[in-house]
C-alpha cells in the first residue's frame, strides 16, 4: 500500500518479484513517467540538503503549515499531540533526503523494467477541489477562487467546480486517469481530500480498500 514516491518501489517489486506481490493499492502514487525530463538537481537540490539541517535544529516547529489540521475530527486530542510529535521528529530526515536524491535514477530503472501489467492494482486519487474537502480547507478554497478570479476577472463559487464550461474538478486528475486507463490491471477511484487521504477521510479510504479486496 504505497503512498507518493513509494509507488516506484511497489511497481519495482511487482516487476522483479511478481510471485511475491498479489496486488498493489496505491494512494496518489508516483510513477516512473512522472520523472520524465526531470534532472536529479531539479528534484533534489541544495534546498533539500538545507531542509535536513533545518529539521535537525527543529525549525519545522515554527512553521504552522507543517502540522495538518484535524479535519472532520478524525483524531482525538491525544492522537493529535502524538501526531504533532512524530511530525516534529521525522519532518525531513537524512534518509528521506537520500531517497529523494536517488529518485530520478530509480524512476529510470523502474521505467526500463516496464509496468507490471500482471499485478492487479487499485489506485486512489485525491482531488482537493471536490466537496467536501474544498469547503473544509480554507487555504485551498481561497487559492482556487483566487485563480479563477485571475482568469475570469470575477469571483466564482468554488463549490460549483467549473466556469465557462471548463470542468476544473474533473480536469484535476484527468492526466492521471488517462495514464492508468491504458492498463487493464488498474482500477481507479477518486476521492475528495488532500494528497494524504488517510489523514482526512480514513473511513472512506478503508471502505474502498475493503470493497476492492472483497471483489
Amino acid at each position: 500500500m504505497p503512498n507518493g514516491i513509494a509507488g516506484l518501489e511497489a511497481t519495482y517489486w511487482a516487476d522483479k518479484y511478481p510471485d511475491e506481490v498479489e496486488s498493489i493499492i496505491g494512494i496518489n502514487i508516483s510513477v516512473a513517467d512522472d520523472f520524465e525530463g526531470v534532472t536529479e538537481e531539479q528534484y533534489c537540490g541544495f534546498f533539500n540538503y538545507l531542509m535536513v539541517k533545518f529539521a535537525m535544529i527543529g525549525g519545522q516547529r515554527y512553521v504552522k503549515s507543517v502540522y495538518p489540521d484535524n479535519f472532520g475530527a478524525v483524531y482525538t486530542e491525544k492522537q493529535m499531540i502524538v501526531r504533532k510529535a512524530l511530525i516534529s521528529k521525522n519532518f525531513y530526515t537524512s534518509d528521506m533526503y537520500e531517497e529523494d536524491l536517488q529518485a530520478v535514477h530509480n524512476a529510470a530503472v523502474v521505467k526500463e523494467m516496464g509496468w507490471p501489467e500482471q499485478t492487479p492494482m487499485l489506485v486512489i486519487l485525491a482531488n482537493p477541489l471536490m466537496t467536501p474537502y474544498i469547503e473544509d480547507d480554507t487555504s485551498v478554497r481561497e487559492e482556487y477562487e483566487g485563480a479563477l478570479k485571475e482568469v475570469y476577472g470575477t469571483e466564482t463559487d468554488a463549490s460549483a467546480g467549473d466556469a465557462d464550461d471548463i470542468d476544473y474538478v474533473g480536469e484535476y486528475n484527468a492526466d492521471k486517469k488517462s495514464y492508468y486507463s491504458q492498463y487493464k490491471n488498474v482500477q481507479i477511484e477518486e476521492m475528495s481530500g488532500p494528497s494524504r487521504l488517510y489523514t482526512y477521510d480514513p473511513d472512506n479510504v478503508a471502505k474502498l480498500i475493503k470493497a476492492y479486496l472483497d471483489d
